[in-house]
């Protein structure tokens, strides 16, 4: 690993701070780290070495991706992998190594004239063969020239298997079966091997044994002078082979000859109590603990998530284990899920966690399941648009078992209460019961009853739960308050809220400023979801400036990071910000392909079906709408961007009367832009008023060339010079 255990001790206790500050801290130890390289060089050339970059965890690659802007090149790093190994991070890292101007040297097999200086053979059609049989990889060509060392070079080219492994084992029958034991063992402990623990993990009080198998195969080179593997796949070969029942033994013997040593890596002793099975479960479940609050305190988020649920599944397999202790541990995972920003993920350990307290009996740990998702959030951790009524109803049950009066939890379920409501019919106990946490909370906090954390919980709660035109004021002022908490997770949050509400309410400078703000902690926090979530908004606010490129390019990004994601409903909204450049261009070329993804809701799809057909000179789907009648559209943050977009489809169904209506519902917010949360932006609201007025015949011309006039004047003061230009024209179409 590149960060060391050391790192740890610097920071609270696992599991302890938010996970936007310990993301803070983690990048000012990335800061020290690349100081210190720097001071180090500043003396004399220096040279990072990165062996097998494949096998790196999480952590060490987000150090490594740091190191990569921060040195700005003033330290030589050489990194080496294995092409087509490693997890799916360690080639995200090598994309982010790419983009710094890193020279790539890919190392192709040896070329016969190499393999004939590796092998000193000087027969030409013999090298030849070994070229072709090894691919020129070293390894291979090792191993062929040592079995042909016992059978000569024309037996071990035609007789060699394929795999690599049978040639390993080949050369292991030389192995006495007495000394297979001893072998089977430095398989199982891998490079912390050493004659002592070798010795008490195969019993063998005097060693005397032990040496001797390490002797012999040392003498066949299967192991080196320090006791390693001549190579890894040597000792994977020799671990795969190892039968079951025996492997666990020898992990279980690792095990308790690792767990007397003080200075053990829990890591390993985690990995050794798991692969011991049942015998050594609740070892498993203590040192996967650790290893996952080890991993937390130097902020490798993923590994400790990882690391959390081994020790969630060992505990599982417990006879008679406290399901208290089976919830603690299912919270540590949801924690470690949201800071890692796997928010869907965290979602069903909720759920898991919840049913672990019912099994419990205790409704105040069942309801501290319940709210347990409370990482700052731009949007709700779940697909949009369902509503799970099992949870609400737990909800509603818990908030019944407890006492009346202001308390934390209280108010936190009814913050979560609220947000799990919203849905898009405007339920109202949305508001009652986040405007009711709110209270609470403020009470709470002016009393020193709870700290800033609570508050900002419960305003990211009541911005979930009212996302909704007419509160739009007061979204802003959430946004606004998050920002002045102290809290550096929330106070990104809040800038991210504000990037959006500004827009909404037509303050493109203010918008701009919040953005700017945004970007910086995006970068210093590294958080996944905002990232993304960033992108899509840059890629909006570029199609207010008519910059469809940008946009494009913007979005193409936000494509990259949500691949990496590989979490809920990034193809959701990134084809809804897609169907907006479409909708913007006039151009619905590919279109339809990413109908499938847009929206769950049917009048938005009824809406987007008249415009693509209208495009294509199809009316079929016109004409349905208006025989039909329309589908009423969801009360949430795209009310407005639906609500001018279903009036174009009016206008191009000849249905004047249902025109009116959108026309009466839009009327309020001619001064806003519809820019729905920023993943579906129609623009200046005055504009489509104007079409509607006119083209609808929702009001006469005049109102028409007023609502246009206010709109483009609106436009021009706020530098969107693409939209009051367009405006401009649709005004001057309408007779005086």
């Amino acid at each position: 690993m590149l960060l060391g255990d050391a790192a740890a001790g610097d920071d609270p206790a696992p599991g302890a701070g938010r996970p936007a500050e310990a993301s803070e801290a983690r990048f000012r130890l990335h800061q020290a780290t690349a100081a210190y390289l720097m001071a180090v060089a500043a003396d004399r050339p220096l040279l990072v070495a990165i062996d097998d970059l494949q096998w790196a965890d999480t952590a060490s690659l987000g150090l490594l991706s740091d190191l990569a802007l921060l040195l700005r090149g003033a330290v030589a790093i050489v990194i080496t992998v294995r092409s087509g190994e490693g997890a799916a991070a360690v080639h995200d890292t090598l994309g982010l190594l790419g983009r710094h101007d890193a020279l790539r040297l890919p190392l192709a097999g040896l070329d016969p004239a190499a393999v004939a200086e590796l092998s000193g053979l000087r027969d030409a059609a013999s090298v030849a063969a070994l070229a072709e049989r090894t691919r020129g990889n070293p390894l291979f060509i090792r191993e062929t020239l040592r079995l042909a060392e016992d059978q000569g070079i024309d037996r071990a080219l035609t007789g060699v298997p394929e795999g690599l492994a049978d040639v390993l084992r080949r050369r292991l029958l030389d192995l006495p079966a007495r000394h297979r034991p001893a072998i089977d063992a430095a398989a199982v402990l891998g490079t912390g091997a050493d004659r002592r623990l070798l010795a008490e993990v195969v019993a063998d009080a005097s060693g005397a044994d032990v040496d001797e198998a390490l002797d012999a195969a040392t003498a066949l080179r299967v192991l080196d002078e320090d006791l390693r593997f001549t190579h890894d796949l040597v000792r994977e070969t020799v671990y795969a082979d190892i039968p079951p029942r025996r492997r666990a033994g020898l992990h279980l013997a690792a095990l308790r000859a690792l767990e007397l040593r003080p200075g053990a890596d829990l890591a390993v002793l985690a990995r050794h109590a798991l692969a011991a099975g049942s015998a050594a479960a609740a070892e498993a479940v203590r040192w996967a603990s650790a290893t996952a609050g080890q991993a937390a305190g130097r902020h490798a988020y993923e590994d400790a998530a990882q690391w959390w649920r081994r020790a969630v599944e060992a505990h599982g397999t417990l006879p008679g284990a406290d399901p208290r202790e089976h919830v603690e541990l299912l919270l540590q995972l949801v924690r470690a899920q949201l800071a890692a920003g796997h928010g869907f993920s965290a979602r069903q350990t909720r759920a898991e966690a919840v049913l672990a307290a019912d099994r419990s009996g205790d409704p105040l740990l069942a309801a501290r399941a319940l709210t347990s998702l409370d990482a700052p959030g731009l949007w709700k951790f779940y697909t949009y648009g369902d509503v799970e009524l099992h949870t609400v109803r737990r909800i509603e049950d818990a908030l019944t078992a407890l006492p009346e009066g202001d308390s934390e939890l209280r108010c936190r379920l009814l913050g979560c209460l609220g947000m799990e409501r919203y849905d898009g019919s405007a339920d109202p106990r949305c508001d009652t019961a986040t405007a009711e946490a709110l209270a609470m909370a403020r009470r709470l906090t002016a009393s020193g009853e709870a700290g800033p954390e609570l508050l900002a919980i419960t305003l990211n709660a009541r911005y979930l739960g009212v996302q909704l035109p007419e509160h739009m004021a007061e979204l802003d002022a959430i946004g606004e308050e998050l920002t002045r908490l102290g809290l550096p997770g929330f106070e990104l949050l809040g800038h991210m809220i504000r990037e959006r509400t500004r827009i909404d309410l037509f303050d493109m400078a203010g918008a701009d400023r919040a953005a700017e703000r945004a970007g910086v902690l995006v970068e210093r926090l590294d958080l996944p979801w905002p990232r993304f979530q960033h992108l899509i908004w840059t890629g909006t606010r570029r199609l207010l400036d008519g910059d469809f490129d940008g946009a494009g390019n913007a979005y193409a990004a936000a494509a990259e990071a949500g691949e990496r994601l590989n979490l809920w409903h990034t193809s959701n909204t990134l084809s809804s910000a897609l169907l907006t450049r479409h909708f913007a261009m006039g151009d619905y070329d590919g279109a339809e392909e990413l109908m499938a993804h847009y929206s769950p809701f049917p009048a938005h799809r009824q809406v987007i079906g008249v415009l693509i057909g209208d495009w294509r000179g199809d009316r079929t789907a016109a004409e349905a709408a208006r025989e039909q009648g329309w589908h009423p559209l969801p009360r949430d943050f795209g009310e407005l961007p639906g609500l001018c977009l279903q009036g174009e489809a009016q206008i191009i169904a000849g249905d004047h009367e249902a025109c009116a209506l959108t026309y009466r519902r839009l009327l309020p917010y001619e001064d806003r832009i519809a820019f729905g949360a920023g993943t579906f932006c129609a623009g200046p609201v005055g504009y489509y008023l104007g079409r509607m007025a006119h083209l609808g015949r929702a009001a006469g011309p005049e109102t028409a060339r007023a609502h246009l006039d206010t709109a483009a004047k609106r436009c021009a003061a706020n530098g969107l010079t693409w939209w009051a230009a367009r405006i401009a024209r649709e005004r001057d179409r309408i007779a005086p």
